[in-house]
């Protein structure tokens, strides 16, 4: 995992902004920025794609396309990120790639919240999840 900024701090001395845990003596919530790197856990050794996005909001869109085999199969992963603040229609379309990838079993994570300032607390761990 890597990180800009340290990845626990106590919730009593927090001297960094952004954490990726914070905890205290009894509990423990994950930052954005944690689920963020969650999501990309398992692309250390992938192939990144070039990836191009055509939507009226392209301007709002961030997006990433890898290869990444495990033991079995080889998969495409994407990742797009919506920083606007509507719902967006994506078609995904991907070219190129080698035969082995497998076009089944895909699954969608969304990382979400209301608002793109949002963060996690003690009172609402999961506000951003």
């Amino acid at each position: 995992m890597a990180s800009y900024a340290p990845l626990l701090v106590n919730n009593n001395d927090r001297s960094w902004l952004p954490d990726a845990t914070v905890f205290n003596s009894w509990q423990q919530y994950g930052t954005p920025s944690y689920w963020m790197h969650m999501l990309f856990r398992e692309s250390s050794g992938a192939v990144l794609h070039p990836v191009t996005i055509t939507s009226s909001y392209s301007d709002s869109l961030a997006a990433s396309a890898i290869t990444w085999k495990d033991a079995n199969n080889s998969f495409l992963r994407v990742k797009i990120v919506n920083f606007g603040s509507r719902a967006i229609n994506l078609t995904i379309r991907a070219t190129g790639l080698e035969a082995g990838v497998s076009a089944t079993g895909s699954r969608i994570t969304v990382l979400t919240s209301s608002d793109v300032m949002d963060g996690n607390s003690f009172n609402n761990p999961n506000n951003v999840r």
